[in-house]
């Protein structure tokens, strides 16, 4: 496997298994708080204020996670981390501690202090060892790597540029004529039962 892309078998799953999980993100997370340290930690908001107060480290450590689980998109990309703050979402609640989590267990593993500041391939380690998790965290870290996708994917916020990583124009975007329908669609059409079409 390439040190510097996460799994596919980790990050690619059917649409409905991605809404699936998506829907248990904050359920999971709640039911999860009535055990282990983890869970109360995240319930109770127990880690340093500054992940929550500094919006330079929230955005420096949320678009390095982007760009881990995205291969090919620009960290300053606009709007790539908007869905992280997006109260739609029941992520949003939890950023402050998925923004820690991340820095501590880059400090854990490669003594840097910040996310942001770990090579590629260091970055997927950190992201990997989180699937391999805690079940809240792992659940905390799927939901944020399919929010992000789906973000940039999707184009949820703006879909008229597309994203060009999937070769997706959008909704502003032009398709030629010859790319919407069938060459010589007649021949799937029904034979006239009159020369003119008019039975009278």
């Amino acid at each position: 496997m390439n040190s510097t892309h996460l799994d596919q078998s980790a990050t690619s799953v059917s649409r409905r298994e991605a809404v699936r999980r998506l829907a248990i993100v904050g359920t999971g997370l709640t039911v999860g708080l009535s055990t282990g340290c983890t869970p109360v930690r995240i319930g109770l908001g127990v880690y340093p204020r500054s992940y929550d107060t500094n919006p330079e480290i929230r955005d420096r450590v949320l678009r390095a996670f982007a760009a881990t689980v995205i291969p090919g998109v620009e960290e300053t990309a606009p709007d790539l981390i908007r869905v992280f703050e997006d109260d739609y979402y029941p992520l949003a609640r939890y950023t402050g501690y998925f923004v820690c989590d991340l820095c501590e267990r880059s400090s854990r593993l490669f003594d840097m202090k910040l996310f942001s500041d770990l090579k590629p391939d260091q970055r997927v380690a950190v992201v990997q060892r989180a699937l391999s998790s805690h079940k809240v965290v792992r659940q905390l870290y799927e939901g944020a790597i399919f929010l992000t996708q789906i973000s940039c994917y999707a184009g949820i916020y703006d879909d008229r540029k597309g994203c060009e990583l999937i070769d997706f124009h959008g909704a502003s975007g032009f398709v030629p004529l010859a790319d919407q329908t069938y060459p010589s669609q007649e021949r799937y059409l029904a034979s006239s039962l009159t020369a003119d079409g008019n039975y009278a």
